[in-house]
Formats: C-alpha cells, structure tokens, sequence
C-alpha cells in the first residue's frame, strides 16, 4: 500500500464587502416598512451594494488581496491559488494570479 504525503493547509482567507450599505432604517424612509418587520420575516439588517460598473471580479480582487497580506507561504513551495465567488467570471482567476504575481508570489490558480 502507497502512503499519500500530500497535505493540504488554509494559509490566508480574504473577504470583501462593498462600502455602500442601506440599512432597514434607510428603507424605513423609502417605502411603509418597518426595521422590526423587515428582520422578523427576513433576519436582514442591511445590505451592501455596489457602485454601477463594479463587478464581482472587482470584489473578489479585493478579497484576494486581503488573503494574500494573511497568508504564511513557507519559502520554496508554490502555493495553489482558489478563488471561488458567485457568479463564475474567468477573469477572477487571472486576477487573483496577477495580484499573486504582483506580491512576488507564484502560484496556481483553480
């Protein structure tokens, strides 16, 4: 029987939120609601929007920065980069690479 030495190991985690919030209390102003019913029925207290023209590739650049600064990549290996957001853009990957690439770090992207 063959032994697996792979291992595998979380170095760096990176979120992104767009700045812009609207709160249930802003909605309130808007439109006959209340923050109370809106989160009895929903659970929701704000939500994030983004500006027009950004797209979640542009959020998950961002996010991808942030996990880069966290992570603790031990000298000589090459880590595996993996991006996952929703929906899918393939431009995220080349992203996440070239922001990678940038810090002088290699690695692969999935």
């Amino acid at each position: 029987m063959t032994q697996n030495n792979h291992k595998a190991s979380i170095t760096g985690t990176g979120a992104f939120l767009p700045p812009k919030r609207l709160t249930n209390q802003d909605l309130e102003r808007m439109v006959d609601t209340t923050d109370e019913w809106i989160i009895k029925r929903t659970g929701i207290r704000e939500r994030r929007i983004v500006e027009n023209g950004v797209a979640t590739s542009d959020l998950a650049a961002q996010a991808a920065i942030k996990a880069l600064r966290r992570q603790a990549v031990t000298k000589g290996r090459r880590p595996d980069y993996h991006l996952h957001h929703y929906p899918r853009q393939p431009l995220s990957f080349y992203l996440l690479l070239r922001t990678a690439k940038d810090r002088g770090q290699e690695g692969r992207g999935f």
